[in-house]
C-alpha cells in the first residue's frame, strides 16, 4: 500500500524524497493505497483547489476512516508550516443539506470545529490548529468564495 504527501519547504526523513509540485520543491511520503499531497503554498477557493487536483489525477481527500484521519493529522501537526498559512481545503461538500465527500461516500470520521458547520456554508477544510485550540479539526467555507485562500490535500488513488 503506498501513499504520498507533498509538502514544501520542510526537512527531509530517510522515508522522504523531494519531488516537485507547481514549480516548488515538495515532499514525497507514503501511506496506505493512495497518494497525497499536501500543498503548503496558499492557492485560491476551494473549487479551485479541486481543480488543481483533478488536473493531478485526483482531487481534495476523502477522510474516511480514523486511521487515515490520524496520518493526516500527524502529517500537518509534526510539519513547521504556519508561514504559508494553517488550512488545506478538503474534499468534504454539502449536498442537498448533507455533509459528503466528493468520492460520494457519506461523512463518517466527524471533525467538525466547534461551531460548525454553518448553514451557509457548503465545502469545508481542515485547520492545523483551530482558534479554539483544537488540532486537525474541519472548518466551514463557501466552496467559490476567493476571500480566504488555503492550500490543499489531493488523493490519489493507486
Amino acid at each position: 500500500m503506498n501513499s504520498q504527501i507533498i509538502l514544501a519547504d520542510v526537512k527531509l526523513t530517510t522515508s522522504e524524497k523531494q519531488v516537485r509540485d507547481g514549480g516548488r520543491q515538495c515532499l514525497n511520503i507514503t501511506f496506505k493505497n493512495s497518494w497525497y499531497i499536501i500543498s503548503v503554498h496558499k492557492t485560491r477557493s476551494w473549487l479551485w483547489n479541486r481543480e488543481s487536483c483533478q488536473s493531478q489525477g485526483g482531487d481534495l481527500v476523502s477522510i474516511e476512516t480514523e486511521e487515515e484521519w490520524n496520518f493526516i493529522n500527524e502529517q500537518i501537526q509534526r510539519r513547521d508550516i504556519k508561514r504559508y498559512g494553517d488550512t488545506w481545503s478538503i474534499g468534504l461538500t454539502k449536498r442537498a443539506g448533507n455533509w459528503t465527500w466528493v468520492n460520494g461516500r457519506p461523512l463518517t470520521v466527524c471533525k467538525w470545529e466547534q461551531g460548525e458547520p454553518r448553514g451557509e456554508h457548503d465545502a469545508a477544510f481542515i485547520y492545523k490548529r483551530s482558534n479554539n485550540g483544537e488540532q486537525g479539526v474541519f472548518g466551514g467555507v463557501n466552496g467559490t468564495s476567493i476571500e480566504y485562500r488555503r492550500g490543499y490535500i489531493c488523493e490519489i488513488s493507486e
